[in-house]
């Protein structure tokens, strides 16, 4: 991907789509094109960010709270 991402920065686009392919070839997973989620799976991953916890709930605030 560095050599891909340096080949286009010197203008070199057909090097840089060469390095694509292999890095693509290598690692499919992560650097191949994947399609959008569907929008009521998008909507549901929102939510459970927004309204979920946001960190680990196991640490001491929350298992040993201060008294007021």
């Amino acid at each position: 991907m560095t050599v891909a991402i340096y080949y286009e920065a010197k203008g070199d686009g057909t090097r840089a789509s060469k390095a694509l392919e292999d890095v693509r070839k290598i690692d499919p997973l992560h650097f191949d094109s994947i399609a959008p989620p569907a929008p009521i799976k998008h909507i549901d991953y929102i939510n459970r960010i927004w309204l979920g916890r946001a960190g680990f709930f196991l640490d001491p605030a929350t298992l040993f709270p201060t008294k007021n």
